[in-house]
């Protein structure tokens, strides 16, 4: 039995945990570092999920992760020498994935510092309101700890968010912590990753309910947290 090529998203988690490891980095400190680089959301867990190949990572997440480890993509997907699968039975030879991702490595590790400009690092404006105590406690419950860590996710609450705390009869705070605990990002950006993930394997006709599909699935994921979340009463 031939085995099966590794995918494009395996190639590009096993490229993350090795550079993580030559950084000398635990998963905290990469999520740490990697929050200063404008992934602002990730948490350990997140970077375990990436580096397993469970998470798929959408380009502007991908971009970032290089600039913060200081690679190029094609140092991220390393020497790889078999055939990387793109699609169900859509193969390329790996000297050709390289070729398309191109290498930009030494400009990359030439950038200063403070290139990258990430807003949600800056300090806070004065007169910014500190999330309440009992917010912060209750959000070390989805894995969101630490002031700074619980405005970054409130500040992602968009229309979507105060939707559906509605229909699971929460708080938008609540639903926003469950979702940046669980994927490591807003319920918003993680429905539209998804969609864009599916898209091209869904047929046409299907587009349009694509998104409804998606939104009850993160929906039915968020209810189980937010149930398992919930201190016990009494």
């Amino acid at each position: 039995m031939v085995d099966r090529p590794r995918s494009l998203r395996q190639l590009l988690a096993a490229g993350a945990a090795r550079v993580r490891r030559q950084r000398g980095l635990d998963d905290e400190g990469a999520a740490e570092l990697l929050r200063q680089h404008g992934l602002t959301a990730w948490q350990a867990g997140t970077v375990s999920q990436v580096e397993a190949g469970v998470r798929p990572l959408a380009v502007e997440e991908l971009l970032l992760l290089c600039a913060a480890y200081r690679v190029s993509l094609v140092e991220l997907a390393g020497p790889e020498p078999e055939p990387v699968e793109l699609a169900a039975a859509a193969r390329l030879p790996a000297a050709a994935v390289r070729a398309v991702l191109a290498d930009g490595g030494e400009v990359l590790r030439a950038l200063p510092a403070d290139a990258l400009d990430v807003p949600a690092t800056r300090a806070a404006p004065a007169g910014t309101p500190t999330p309440p105590d009992a917010l912060v406690h209750a959000a070390r419950r989805f894995g969101v700890r630490g002031p700074a860590e619980v405005g970054r996710a409130l500040a992602g609450i968009e229309d979507a968010e105060r939707h559906a705390a509605r229909r699971l009869g929460v708080s938008p705070e609540r639903l926003v912590l469950a979702a940046v605990g669980r994927w490591g990002r807003t319920l918003t950006a993680e429905r539209d990753a998804r969609i864009e993930q599916r898209r091209p394997s869904t047929e046409p006709e299907r587009h349009i309910t694509l998104r409804g599909l998606v939104t009850r699935e993160l929906l039915t994921e968020l209810e189980r947290d937010l149930t398992a979340a919930s201190p016990p009463a009494g």
